[in-house]
C-alpha cells in the first residue's frame, strides 16, 4: 500500500487541480491519499464536499473521510481512499506532512510514503505501478527517492531530479534547473544528495528507522536533513527518472525567495541545517547571508534587510552571536 501525502495552505485551486490528477491513477498497486489541511479554516473541507460526487461518479469506490488531528491520533488506521485531516496549528511543512506519515504508519500494508506537494500534477496513471518496478531494482539500501520534476507551463523543462551538497561551502543546487529533459539524467540514473522536496518517496524500513522530518524547520532544507538523517543509519537517496510530476513551483509561497517569508525561512533553516550537520561552514554561510541581505539592498527590499539578519543571528548558539 502506498500513501500520498499532500499538504494544503490556503491553496484549494491547486490542491482541487492535484487530487483530480491523482484521481485517476490506476489502483495497481493500491494507494490512498492524506491531505493534511493547516490552512485553520474549513474552505478545503467544503470544496472538497463540492467535487466529491463527481470522482465517485468516476470511480463508486472513491471514498473519503474528514478527521480533526485529535481524531487522527484516535483512528486505528486510514480506510478511505482520501482522508482530509484538519491541522490544529500550522506547523510549517515538516510538520504536516508528519501528520500524514503518523496516520499511514498505522497501516501495517503502509509500503512507501510518497511526499507531494499540492501544486503538482500526475500524468500518467501507471506512474506508481512503474515507480515500484523502478524500486525493485534499486540496491536494498535506498530508502529514499527524488522524482523528475518538470515546471508546470514548460512541459519538457526540468525544475531538478533532485539537489547536491557542497559540505566544504554549505552550497545546496538544484541538478537540472532550467534545462530541457533529454533523458541526460536518466541512464545510468544521475547521484543526487536530496530529494526535490516537491516529491519524494520514502519506503517504510527507512520511515521507521530514520524516522518524521525534522520540524524544527517550518519551511526549506528538511528534504536534505532528512537524507543526511538516513545516509547516518546506512541508507542511500536515488533519482528514479519514473517518478514524474509537473511543479507549479512554490505557488503557495510566490517563488523562492519571492517574498519576505520564503527569505526569512530560507535564512533560518539554512543557517539551522549548518549548525547540525556541517558546523565547519558556518562561517561561509555568514557570509552567504550578508550576501543575500546586499543583494535585497541593490534590488531596493529594504525592509528585508533587519529580518534576514535576525534570523541569521537567531538560529546561531548564544556563543557565536555577534
Amino acid at each position: 500500500m502506498i500513501y500520498i501525502i499532500i499538504v494544503n495552505h490556503k491553496n484549494t485551486a491547486d490542491t482541487l487541480a492535484c487530487l483530480e490528477s491523482l484521481r485517476r491513477l490506476e489502483n495497481t498497486p493500491p494507494h490512498r491519499m492524506i491531505l493534511v489541511d493547516n490552512s485553520l479554516n474549513h474552505d478545503l473541507k467544503t470544496a472538497l464536499s463540492g467535487h466529491l460526487p463527481a470522482w465517485q461518479s468516476h470511480d463508486p469506490s472513491f471514498t473519503f473521510t474528514a478527521l480533526t488531528e485529535a481524531g487522527a491520533e484516535a483512528l486505528p488506521v486510514a480506510h478511505h481512499r482520501l482522508t482530509l485531516l484538519e491541522a490544529t496549528a500550522n506547523g510549517g511543512f515538516a510538520a504536516a506532512n508528519n501528520l500524514g506519515l503518523k496516520l499511514a504508519l498505522k497501516d501495517p500494508a503502509l509500503s512507501h510514503a510518497w511526499l507531494l506537494n499540492n501544486d503538482t500534477e500526475v500524468t500518467d496513471t501507471r506512474t506508481l505501478e512503474h515507480c515500484l518496478a523502478a524500486w525493485q531494482q534499486l540496491p536494498p539500501n535506498v530508502g529514499l527517492v527524488g522524482g523528475k520534476v518538470y515546471f508546470h507551463g514548460s512541459p519538457q523543462v526540468l525544475q531538478c531530479i533532485g539537489g547536491r551538497y557542497r559540505a566544504a561551502t554549505g552550497q545546496v543546487t538544484e541538478v537540472g534547473l532550467n534545462e530541457p529533459d533529454q533523458g541526460q539524467y536518466d541512464r545510468p540514473p544521475a547521484v543526487i544528495d536530496y530529494p526535490c522536496g516537491a516529491c519524494m518517496m520514502a519506503s517504510r524500513a527507512f520511515l521507521e528507522a530514520v524516522g518524521l522530518l525534522n520540524e524544527a524547520y517550518f519551511l526549506f532544507f528538511e528534504e536534505l536533513d532528512w537524507s543526511v538523517r538516513g545516509r547516518a543509519r546506512g541508507f542511500e537517496v536515488a533519482y528514479m527518472p519514473e517518478l514524474v510530476i509537473w511543479h507549479k513551483h512554490n505557488a503557495t509561497i510566490g517563488g523562492l525567495y519571492g517574498s519576505l517569508f520564503s527569505d526569512v525561512e530560507f535564512t533560518k533553516s539554512e543557517v539551522r541545517f549548518v549548525r547540525l550537520h556541517n558546523p565547519s561552514a558556518r562561517r561561509v554561510i555568514f557570509l552567504r547571508g550578508m550576501g543575500r541581505i546586499l543583494k535585497r539592498v541593490l534590488h531596493g527590499h529594504f525592509s528585508r534587510v533587519i529580518p534576514i539578519a535576525r534570523a541569521m543571528r537567531a538560529q546561531l548558539p548564544p556563543q557565536s552571536r555577534p
